[in-house]
């Protein structure tokens, strides 16, 4: 299995939302994405696609949060992070 992992494109959205649609078997992720995307919190670079033979077979999002105590702090989050369900536990280094 040949995967490329590269960072998402633009064009990318509708399949990314449909890994995520498959990967949780609900829209919520996919629309979380999507908040995330128009969100200061997002880092282009971080949303990460995982393709096989011009098909994104799965997906993961990093983005800024802050961690709010007695400082805050700074850090990111992984959420979500999906593989299409046939890829799943298959080696492929996507899970």
């Amino acid at each position: 299995m040949n995967i490329t992992i590269r960072r998402e494109e633009d064009n990318d959205h509708i399949q990314i939302y449909e890994v995520n649609k498959l990967a949780f078997q609900q829209e919520n992720e996919g629309k979380l994405i999507a908040k995330i995307r128009k969100s200061e919190n997002f880092i282009p670079e971080l949303s990460i696609a995982a393709e096989l033979d011009n098909r994104i077979v799965g997906h993961i999002l990093f983005s800024k949060i802050k961690i709010a105590g007695d400082s805050d702090y700074e850090s990111l989050a992984l959420a979500p992070m999906a593989v299409i369900p046939e890829f799943q536990k298959k080696g492929s280094g996507l899970n």
